[in-house]
């Protein structure tokens, strides 16, 4: 049987991709869309989203689901898996855990994961108290006191989405000013939540849970969990092993038409150098590396 050719391999099952999918299979491009069970992407982590057109306010994970519906239905072959490697040549070959893929063109949209503190304790109780998605695990600790520690848009928005569930919340952050929308910064304050400002994380401290949270001035808070946002590490591995151009933050370097330095591999998202991370300039950067990959495979 011969071997299935995909006009354009699609990495990553977050708005970035999902938007390069729709576009490339409405451009006629035959697209395969490689999403890892295992990684959601950053957007699926969010909790109400209240600023992408259309939707007045909509859970992250119900969003990029729509998504990939829309992706699906538009002719996207999407498969569960999670890719390893690029190899770069007339045609590129994808591979994953037990299987490989090729095609004339690959879009990396790989987004990128949640920062990690260094602070002693953290690793100890991670799953114990330690989270990096409100979402996905604030309702264990409705009622209770907990920690955010970050201060941009994410931050922000946990706070708001934990105090809403019956959180206690205290949000840490380093600075004085916030990175973070100024409506975000106002509707937490109005919620309830409590900010402790020019402060930051020393230690997260408890048996076999978290018990406390210690800052950098030796003061205590006592709390049941707390919630790290304090920023993003890019997915660039894959982009790594195809010989693609990583700037000094470790973003992938881009063109405006989201083409990379190697011929027919481009990529979109948060995993590029990008003024501005959200789900909306995400899906443009999908639409605009969809069309780029249809010029380069049909020569135009």
């Amino acid at each position: 049987m011969p071997e299935e050719i995909f006009d354009c391999i699609i990495i990553g099952g977050g708005p970035a991709g999902c938007s390069a999918g729709i576009y490339a299979a409405r451009f006629g491009l035959k697209t395969l869309l490689l999403s890892s069970p295992d990684t959601l992407s950053q957007a699926e982590h969010a909790a109400d989203i209240e600023n992408y057109p259309g939707f007045k306010k909509i859970h992250g994970a119900e969003l990029v689901a729509k998504m990939r519906e829309q992706a699906a239905s538009a002719g996207v072959k999407i498969a569960d898996a999670k890719a390893t490697s690029i190899i770069d040549g007339k045609l590129k070959t994808v591979h994953t855990e037990g299987k490989h893929y090729s095609g004339k063109s690959v879009i990396i949209a790989t987004g990128a994961a949640h920062r990690k503190g260094g602070v002693p304790g953290e690793d100890e109780f991670a799953g114990k108290g330690v989270s990096y998605c409100a979402p996905c695990d604030g309702p264990l600790f409705k009622g209770k006191p907990v920690v955010v520690w970050g201060g941009g848009d994410s931050a922000l928005s946990y706070a708001v989405y934990l105090q809403g569930i019956g959180c206690k919340v205290t949000l840490v952050h380093r600075r004085k000013d916030f990175r973070a929308a100024e409506a975000l910064v106002k509707k937490a304050a109005s919620s309830g939540v409590k900010f402790t400002l020019e402060r930051t994380v020393a230690e997260i401290k408890g048996k076999k849970f978290v018990e406390s949270v210690v800052l950098d001035d030796k003061s205590v808070i006592k709390v049941s969990a707390i919630f790290i946002s304090i920023g993003e590490v890019p997915a660039v591995e894959l982009a790594r092993s195809a010989g693609v151009a990583i700037d000094a933050a470790s973003f992938i370097s881009v063109s405006p038409s989201k083409a990379t330095n190697v011929p027919g591999i481009f990529a979109a998202g948060d995993v590029t150098v990008t003024p501005f991370r959200q789900i909306a300039t995400a899906t443009g950067d999908g639409t605009i590396a969809a069309l780029s990959a249809f010029k380069y495979v049909k020569g135009g």
